[in-house]
């Protein structure tokens, strides 16, 4: 599990190790459950194959949660994890409901959509690391699953064109109508696309929610305030890229970012109350 998590979730696996030993392997746990639903899409050529699998760990979960996990390892671990925590069956659920949205080729029609999509995805996850990290601190719950959010949203923007590649565009229609772009006509001409405009627009939104976290509260837990940095530093990333959605570095992992992960936190410190 872990091999596949360097690989496929570098960034949150490395955060992931900031958790307390205990915590963290249910937190990789939930990791390779949101890689499994999140690569569905990948793995059909079928919407409607897709959806039917879909649904089976819709239904596999409502079971573990009865008590009666069907007979894979991730839900047998999920089961475990289940019996040491509280876990609110809301929070996986809308993870995997919100996935029925990839088989679709333009997800989200609408910023709302993006943010929605956002926060059912990469914010119930972060989330639910929170609760395992840090256990039930309701200010840092409320804290990390906008941060999620935003982790989601910057994530999307980084993936254009893998998603492009397999015709599908995640980025909101409106948004990019606003900017003189048609979500097919993109897929069928990726490289006659200028995306700059409607990429900076969509990050500025992104950032106007991070700007809003309580920095105090999200460094209670390492953790959970690597993913604060990451969030900062990726996009730094997309500003030197001048918001070039299709520029391959978007597709690498930020240069240097354990060491700015590593002096980030020994100095960016809480604020003092005034």
């Amino acid at each position: 599990m872990e091999s596949e998590l360097i690989n496929q979730d570098s960034d949150r696996y490395i955060a992931s190790l900031f958790a307390s030993e205990a915590a963290r392997g249910d937190i990789h746990l939930f990791l390779a459950l949101n890689q499994e639903w999140g690569g569905l899409c990948d793995k059909v050529t079928e919407p409607a194959a897709g959806g039917l699998r879909l649904q089976w760990w819709a239904d596999a979960v409502q079971e573990t949660y009865a008590g009666s996990p069907p007979d894979h390892p991730l839900l047998k671990d999920l089961a475990a994890i289940l019996g040491r925590h509280k876990i609110p069956k809301d929070w996986v659920w809308q993870m995997i409901d919100a996935r029925r949205r990839d088989f679709l080729p333009v997800p989200n029609e609408t910023m709302v959509e993006y943010e929605s999509y956002a926060g059912q995805t990469a914010g119930n996850l972060q989330k639910i690391t929170a609760l395992l990290a840090a256990g039930a601190d309701e200010d840092l719950l409320r804290q990390a699953y906008v941060l999620g959010q935003v982790w989601g949203m910057i994530g999307l923007l980084r993936s254009t064109a893998y998603h492009l590649r397999a015709r599908r565009c995640f980025l909101p229609h409106d948004i990019l109508k606003k900017h003189g772009l048609e979500p097919h006509k993109i897929m069928d001409f990726p490289r006659q696309a200028d995306l700059r405009g409607a990429g900076e627009e969509i990050a500025d939104k992104a950032w106007e929610k991070f700007l809003e976290l309580d920095r105090n509260i999200l460094h209670r837990n390492r953790c959970v305030y690597t993913i604060y940095q990451l969030c900062k530093i990726y996009r730094k990333q997309l500003e030197k890229c001048d918001f070039n959605l299709l520029d391959p570095r978007l597709a690498e992992p930020a240069p240097f970012r354990m060491i700015k992960l590593w002096a980030g936190y020994a100095f960016d410190q809480p604020l003092l109350p005034s």
